[in-house]
This record gives C-alpha cells, sequence and structure tokens, in this order.
C-alpha cells in the first residue's frame, strides 16, 4: 500500500474531491508536521512544526503511480517545461487516533497486519506523499493559519497544553 495526504481542495467535501483519478482502498483521517498557509483559493503547505489535520487516500501498489500522475498535474508539479506551484515530498504521517513513527521500516508502505486493518482506525501509516507549496507563501498572497493552544485539566488539577491541529477548509 501507498498513500497521499491531502490536506485541502483534494479532500472529501471540497472542490476537488472528484478529480482523483481512481478510487482509493480506504481514506483515513490524519495528520503531518508542517506551516499552513490559507488563501480563498487553496491552501499552501511548508515545512513546519504545527499538526496539519487532513486525510490520507490509501491505494494498492500498482494503482499509486496513476494517481501520482494526475495529482502533478493538478499541483503543477513535475511538469515539463512549467516551473513547479507545488513539490511533491515524502513526509511522515500520523493517525487522528495516536502518534506513529518509523518503527515500521517499510519506507515506501504501510505496515499493514492483514487486510483487515482498513477496518480498525489508527492503523499506522508510516509515509506518504504529499505536495509541500515551492514558492515563499506569503510573496503569493497567502497567509499562516495558526493552531490554537487550549490547555486540559486531569482529574488530579494538573493543566497540560497542546495545539489542537490546523485545518484549512473552503466555504
Amino acid at each position: 500500500m501507498d498513500g497521499v495526504f491531502v490536506y485541502g481542495t483534494l479532500c472529501h467535501g471540497q472542490k476537488r474531491q472528484h478529480q482523483w483519478p481512481l478510487p482509493p482502498v480506504a481514506v483515513v483521517p490524519a495528520w503531518i508536521r508542517g506551516t499552513l498557509y490559507g488563501a480563498p483559493w487553496y491552501p499552501a503547505l511548508k515545512t513546519g512544526e504545527d499538526c496539519v489535520a487532513g486525510q490520507c487516500w490509501l491505494y494498492r501498489d500498482l494503482d499509486i503511480e496513476t494517481v501520482l500522475v494526475r495529482l502533478d498535474q493538478i499541483e503543477v508539479t513535475n511538469q515539463p517545461g512549467v516551473p513547479n506551484e507545488y513539490d511533491r515530498v515524502r513526509v511522515p504521517v500520523h493517525s487522528r487516533d495516536f502518534l506513529l513513527d518509523d518503527a515500521h521500516p517499510l519506507p515506501r508502505t504501510y505496515h499493514l497486519q492483514a487486510a483487515a486493518a482498513f477496518e480498525v482506525p489508527g492503523f499506522p501509516i508510516v509515509h506518504a506523499w504529499t505536495y509541500r507549496f515551492h514558492r515563499e507563501p506569503t510573496d503569493e498572497g497567502f497567509r499562516q493559519i495558526r493552531g490554537t493552544a487550549v490547555t486540559r485539566r486531569s482529574g488530579l488539577g494538573e493543566a497540560t497544553h497542546e495545539k489542537v491541529d490546523v485545518v484549512w477548509w473552503m466555504k
């Protein structure tokens, strides 16, 4: 298995959700580390430490090349004679249920115990493709979207601080 993490117009419910060339095996709520920028037309992702929420679309190995060729066209990536708008990169992807890491040493695949793993929320995803904006987003009219810090109290009165996911959603 292989997959693509998306955080904007290619997500379910967004304007480009129907432009995927093949149906996925599964779509899993997920997040990655990065810095998210927004504009009215679409988001831009750069390297960073925020938790950027999105979806991981999972495909069989024999289908991923077809998917990537189409997404490269949509994201203006690796097109002959045209400067990249986005760069396709591999990133660690985390399920919405728990942090995942490289304990599963398959660099371009998902660690799946069996096909039934698709039915288990939070199965371990290791790496997936995503698209990072090629230029400086603020030079192109984007504004950084920041997560909100929240405080939670345990039953013992102890406060813990955490960062809420950063999300871009077109209205």
